[in-house]
């Protein structure tokens, strides 16, 4: 194996490892140290890759085995090296909530913002395990965080910072999600509140006309969507596919959604694209069917 540095990043270019270097990766993957340490003795390559793109630090950070880790280091272990997916040891730590263990590779060197192909970073990983700590932790070394992410994770303490710093709160990210829109969607009710308490507009559509009650319906947010209700959301406003947020939450069968959106008066015979009503999506899932029956919809 070689590696080749493009761009600031360490890629691994998969040569056929040979025997002693899956023996050295098998044995990362199971913490076996004096398994690693033979291997490495031996003559074994740290940089190795098996099949499945698995390296032997990427092995030890899934395991969050830090003296497995630390060896591998010590021998030579790219600590930025991808694997054939892009993924790097840190991305791996933070998908598997490993804090001291990318704490440990952050004091090595890795890259706190590297990103793997579709742009996912150990900040993104973290934020979808909704590891607040682990978050906190990487931009403490500097990783990139945005009010649209933090929003999602739910962190009030950083969105009030961006509020108070004059962060737009009705500017979308990526995606064409805003911070509104994540949190509802995450079901991040103190953080609806503070937001809508602060200036962002819960009228807000996404680029295909989605808002931020279709969000947290969608998703079966039933708090996060009568928060919504409360503060004026629009239960009978479509997307641009036609869908409210009572199909939303029919199709998805999310009952408590349903449940809060017809008792606040949502209408049950608007139509999507497909000419189907929350009624019909009831019919492909009975225990919607049934609930939308006992609530009296549609008579």
């Amino acid at each position: 194996m070689f590696l080749l540095l493009v761009m600031g990043q360490w890629t691994a270019h998969a040569a056929p490892p040979t025997s002693l270097d899956l023996e050295l990766i098998d044995a990362a993957r199971k913490g076996d140290l004096a398994g690693v340490k033979g291997a490495l003795e031996k003559g074994a390559n740290p940089n190795a890759a098996d099949e499945y793109g698995w390296t032997p630090l990427r092995a030890s950070a899934w395991r969050g085995d830090l003296q497995v880790a630390i060896l591998l280091l010590e021998k030579g272990a790219e600590v930025n090296a991808k694997d054939k997916y892009g993924r790097t040891a840190l991305i791996r730590a933070a998908e598997m909530g490993r804090a001291r263990m990318a704490n440990l590779l952050m004091e090595k060197g890795a890259y706190v913002n590297a990103a793997e192909p579709d742009g996912w970073t150990a900040t993104k990983t973290a934020i979808m395990r909704e590891d607040i700590e682990m978050v906190r932790l990487l931009v403490r070394r500097g990783a990139t965080l945005t009010l649209p992410m933090a929003a999602m994770l739910g962190a009030k303490k950083e969105t009030r910072q961006f509020i108070d710093g004059g962060a737009d709160l009705n500017a979308a990210d990526e995606s064409g999600a805003t911070p509104l829109m994540l949190a509802a969607g995450w079901g991040h009710t103190d953080v609806i509140q503070l937001l809508l308490e602060k200036g962002a507009n819960v009228h807000v559509r996404s680029s295909c006309g989605v808002t931020a009650l279709m969000w947290a319906a969608r998703q079966g947010q039933a708090e996060a969507a009568k928060v919504l209700v409360d503060r004026g959301a629009l239960v009978d406003e479509a997307a641009d596919n036609g869908r409210t947020a009572l199909m939303w939450a029919a199709i998805e069968g999310q009952s408590d959604v349903v449940r809060l959106l017809v008792r606040v008066g949502a209408k049950v015979d608007i139509r999507d694209w497909s000419g189907m009503n929350a009624l019909d999506a009831g019919r492909f899932n009975k225990e919607i069917g049934e609930l939308l029956k006992g609530l009296g919809a549609g008579n």
